[in-house]
Formats: C-alpha cells, sequence, structure tokens
C-alpha cells in the first residue's frame, strides 16, 4: 500500500533509499536524505490548531546523490512524489536543445509554422519535440543508443543549456527505482550523453535558430 502523496510503499521506499544509497557508495559519490515533515489536516484545521500536529505529521524524503565524473559531478534529486532529476554541469559548452514529450500545443504550432528538428526516425520524431541551435550536432548527438534510451523511457524533458537548464545537461524522467540494475542503466547512458556533448567541438555546423 502506497504511503500517504507518496509514490511508494514504506517497504519500496527503504528499497529505494539502499539502491541509491549503494549506487553513490559504488561511484565514490556523496548520498544524502532530508526528510520534511508535513501536516496533512484541512487547512482550517491548521489554522485553529496550530501547535496540535500530534500523530497528523507526515515525513516525506527527498534524496541527494552526486556522482563525480570527467572533473564535475552528476547531481541526482529524486524523492517521494517526483520522479529523478539528473543534472550535470556542462563546462565552456556552447550547444543549446530541448526535447521533450510532443503535445497537443506542438502538434498545433507546428501547425502554424513552429520550426521542429526531425532526426528522421519516425517513431522517435513523432514521440518528441526538438528545438535547438545547431541541428547538425543534435542530429549527431542522437545516435542509436541515446534514441533507443530515451523511447524506454517516460521523459518530461532532456535539455543542455536552455532556458531551465542554463549550462547545465538536465533530465527529468521516470525509471524503475526499485531495480538497481536499472538504475545503473540510466546512469551508465547519462554519462555517454556527457562525453559525446564534452568530446564535440564547435562550430559543428549550420547553426539555426537559437534557443531563448
Amino acid at each position: 500500500m502506497k504511503r500517504d502523496g507518496s509514490r511508494f510503499s514504506a517497504e519500496e521506499l527503504n528499497i529505494v533509499i539502499n539502491n541509491w544509497e549503494l549506487i553513490a557508495k559504488e561511484n565514490n559519490g556523496s548520498f544524502k536524505i532530508r526528510k520534511d515533515t508535513i501536516d496533512l489536516r484541512p487547512l482550517e484545521c491548521q489554522i485553529i490548531n496550530k501547535n496540535n500536529i500530534d500523530h497528523l505529521e507526515f515525513v516525506l524524503c527527498q534524496l541527494y546523490i552526486h556522482i563525480p565524473f570527467m572533473g564535475s559531478h552528476i547531481l541526482i534529486k529524486t524523492n517521494e512524489t517526483k520522479p529523478p532529476i539528473f543534472e550535470y554541469l556542462v563546462k565552456n559548452n556552447r550547444f543549446s536543445f530541448s526535447i521533450r514529450n510532443e503535445d497537443l500545443f506542438d502538434k498545433f504550432a507546428k501547425m502554424f509554422g513552429m520550426n521542429e528538428l526531425q532526426i528522421g526516425d519516425s517513431s522517435f520524431d513523432k514521440k518528441y519535440f526538438i528545438e535547438t541551435d545547431d541541428n547538425r550536432f543534435v542530429q549527431t548527438f542522437l545516435d542509436d543508443k541515446i534514441r533507443n534510451w530515451l523511447n524506454e523511457n517516460q521523459i518530461a524533458y532532456f535539455d543542455l543549456n536552455s532556458q531551465k537548464s542554463k549550462n547545465k545537461l538536465s533530465l527529468y524522467f521516470i525509471f524503475d527505482e526499485l531495480n538497481i540494475e536499472h538504475i545503473k542503466y540510466q546512469i551508465e547512458i547519462f554519462q555517454y550523453c556527457i562525453e559525446k556533448i564534452n568530446n564535440a567541438t564547435y562550430p559543428y555546423g549550420m547553426v539555426s535558430s537559437r534557443l531563448q
């Protein structure tokens, strides 16, 4: 049974915490758990009895994992209510892209002339909306390995140096945190993405519309 407001049951949460703690240890990284207490009572009860929260507290766990990689570190943030976010500070980067699940708004925007990069992979192009400042870089970056990985998961966004991910490679997505081998696979491919970005040279190709 899921905990109130949580993605996990108490047993599942313990597995997730143990998995991430082991991942951090195996990668010579750090692991931190923060517990936030919230009040589940209706607002009017909180106002009337603000000092009386006996047996009404709920502890929500937030996990922070730092993994050293290529002179910097990967920061992974995950908690009971929201899926993981992977972040990596990309130094001296001059590329930008934003990849997200294509929604109804994006479909209408394309009908009215909004530009979107097409990779040439029909299933991927249909699923994702891509904006970038360098088409050739993104077409090369999104090789079979990365496209297959993204298609395997449910992503909210995958951004490099965009408005919401300044100087960072950021990935917000859902995967099975109960399976430690699955977690290791996500980290491995994210590291592969970092290596491809760090090894890219500028200018890579013709520059198209720049991200705002």
